[in-house]
């Protein structure tokens, strides 16, 4: 249970297979040689030079030579930051005394230092309209050869592009980046990427990959005052906090509070939802695959499965015909202000659970610096419920991720290595420790039920390539979002048609 827990976010330390609690080591494996990257001719990897790979406070340290200078070369990283969400945590000009943004400075600061570079940063702004557009002038600077920027770090992986384009490196054979390394996420190398050539990776170099994990907020007061007297915190840690229980625990939370006989968000509910794009949270939730491998290891979409068909018609009950759930609006709906509240980058938190009236509401890890300054209840956290007690684990995705590209217009490609896994390691030692440490643990609770369940919830996260290649492959999750907000439960014949060009669009993926 939290009490105004601002900013409260557990790391993200990206260990081999997952999310893992703050980044350490367990226990330092019977080696003193860092492992090395995919073997190249022109991979770069030399062995940790100290008997310990592990720095003071037990987190791993990369392979970077001690003695790697670049002499006073310019390295420039562009962060395309969208909805001003992503440069807030990559780039800081000077101390301003917020431990947070004072850490990120410390991050360029400390690359600089160590590598003798100056490093160049180059932001943009820009929203949804503009995905397209920014898209294109990214890839024309490359084609062009005018391209200004070493390092990108962006919203967009660029993967329709590469297609046709080598517009990007092969990270595993760039010089220094080890991909190995627990500061870059494994799932998406092992489960997303088309073929051998590693055009994007994503890990801890942001916290976007952190803060935009869905998770659940509970009202604690209003729990309690409604006679709910199960621990939740116990429910999750046995398994059994599924969509029946939350389904349970909020039988007849509804109360018409403004007494005009209409359910308004106004009202109090069992549950709500921060805005449309929080139903996204629910294929991952409910191990709906998406798209999946077959025998020959091709990308096959599975969302037509008899979970997906069932989750659909059980979701549209749910949100659309109990009297407890405030069904989601887009953001851009006329009165979109009485249903939610802007917690910045583009995300929006439920309102009615801002004003003290939801009991659950359906959120993001990040949006809990918008709601701890604001209220005066006490909340806690949890994961996303599971399907049933038979799914075997918790799951959930990201909203939105953040990758790190270098073009293959960069004009030293062992410079940008070394900078990107410099920038890398040095934000998983000390970055994310420090939103985890201080902005959770020290500075808002010491609530060890609270560390837990950030930590299952960022342990969680998986990756899906119907996720991450769904612009690409004709948006199936904008129809299933779609289909929850248009209250269309038969999605068997809605998914069936999109089936054929789904899997036709995922076979241009692999370049001829």
């Amino acid at each position: 249970m939290m009490k105004k827990l601002t900013s409260a976010l557990l790391l993200a330390a990206m260990l081999t297979v997952s999310l893992t609690a703050c980044g350490k080591a367990e226990t330092p494996p019977d080696t003193t040689t860092a492992p090395s990257g995919a073997e190249t001719t022109t991979q770069v990897t030399t062995a940790v030079t100290t008997e310990n790979p592990y720095d003071e406070n037990g987190y791993l340290k990369d392979g970077l030579p001690e003695d790697l200078t670049l002499n006073g070369e310019t390295v420039n990283v562009y962060i395309a930051d969208y909805n001003s969400a992503y440069a807030v945590d990559m780039y800081a000009e000077q101390l301003t005394g917020d431990r947070l943004r004072d850490t990120v400075y410390h991050v360029t600061a400390s690359v600089e230092e160590r590598l003798g570079v100056d490093l160049a940063y180059r932001t943009k702004q820009f929203v949804w309209a503009d995905f397209t557009n920014f898209q294109a002038e990214v890839t024309n600077e490359i084609l062009s050869g005018t391209s200004s920027f070493d390092i990108l770090f962006g919203v967009h992986h660029y993967a329709a592009q590469m297609v046709k384009n080598n517009y990007f490196v092969d990270l595993s054979k760039t010089p220094h980046v080890d991909l190995t390394k627990p500061w870059y996420n494994q799932t998406i190398l092992d489960t997303v990427m088309p073929t051998d050539y590693i055009s994007f990776v994503a890990g801890s170099f942001s916290l976007v990959n952190i803060k935009s994990a869905f998770a659940m907020y509970y009202n604690a007061d209003l729990y309690a005052s409604l006679g709910r007297t199960e621990d939740l915190i116990a429910l999750v840690k046995e398994g059994k906090w599924t969509r029946e229980k939350l389904e349970a625990l909020t039988l007849d939370a509804y109360a018409d509070l403004d007494g005009d006989n209409v359910a308004d968000p106004s009202d109090r509910y069992g549950i709500t939802f921060g805005d449309w794009n929080k139903y996204c949270c629910f294929p991952a939730a409910f191990d709906m695959e998406i798209v999946g491998r077959d025998d020959a290891n091709s990308f096959v979409c599975r969302f037509d499965s008899e979970r997906a068909v069932d989750a659909v018609a059980y979701l549209c009950s749910l949100i659309h015909d109990n009297p407890t759930t405030l069904p989601a609006l887009s953001s851009s709906v006329a009165d979109a202000n009485s249903y939610m509240v802007d917690s910045g980058g583009g995300n929006r938190v439920s309102k009615p659970f801002m004003d003290g009236n939801a009991m659950f509401t359906f959120s993001l890890v990040g949006d809990a610096a918008t709601i701890s300054p604001h209220v005066e209840f006490n909340f806690g956290i949890l994961p996303t419920p599971k399907w049933d007690e038979s799914q075997e684990t918790y799951q959930t995705s990201l909203q939105r991720s953040c990758y790190a590209l270098i073009p293959t217009t960069v004009q030293n490609e062992t410079a940008a290595g070394a900078v990107l896994e410099a920038i890398s390691s040095e934000t998983y030692r000390t970055l994310v420790p420090e939103y985890c440490d201080v902005m959770l643990k020290t500075r808002y609770s010491n609530s060890q039920d609270v560390s837990d369940m950030y930590a299952l919830i960022l342990d969680s996260i998986i990756f899906d390539p119907g996720v991450e290649y769904s612009q690409i492959i004709g948006a199936p999750t904008d129809t299933f979002r779609a289909s929850l907000t248009n209250n269309n439960p038969n999605w068997s014949s809605v998914i069936k048609g999109m089936i054929r060009v789904i899997d036709k669009k995922l076979g241009t993926l692999i370049p001829a």
